[in-house]
């Protein structure tokens, strides 16, 4: 959890990252670092 949050906040993160993105965070984490860093 990149910032301590709870596993229902990490989801909702990654998925508002989704969204900026247009990828998958967790399958940009170049792209989407800011939204979504370190492994799964």
């Amino acid at each position: 959890h990149v910032w301590g949050l709870t596993p229902a906040q990490c989801r909702k993160v990654k998925e508002v990252g989704d969204l900026m993105t247009g990828e998958p965070a967790t399958e940009a984490p170049v792209n989407g670092g800011r939204n979504y860093n370190g492994p799964k």
